[in-house]
């Protein structure tokens, strides 16, 4: 804080964690659909993914 009340030390609009979790999300999918014979073909039909997330470490992209 920097005293005037504002909880975002960065002074920046809050982050919308649906968007980024449904962007973690689409990524992840992106990232293993090449490997989706080598999944299926070893048995794995469950796959989790763990994220955490800080303000401090997390910011908006204009796409």
């Amino acid at each position: 804080m920097d005293g005037n009340g504002d909880d975002n030390p960065k002074n920046q609009d809050p982050i919308d964690i649906s968007r980024v979790s449904e962007s973690i999300a689409k990524a992840t999918c992106d990232a293993l659909v090449k490997y989706l014979d080598l999944l299926v073909a070893n048995n794995c039909q469950k796959i989790g993914i763990r994220t955490t997330l800080h303000v401090e470490n997390v910011s908006k992209s204009n796409k």
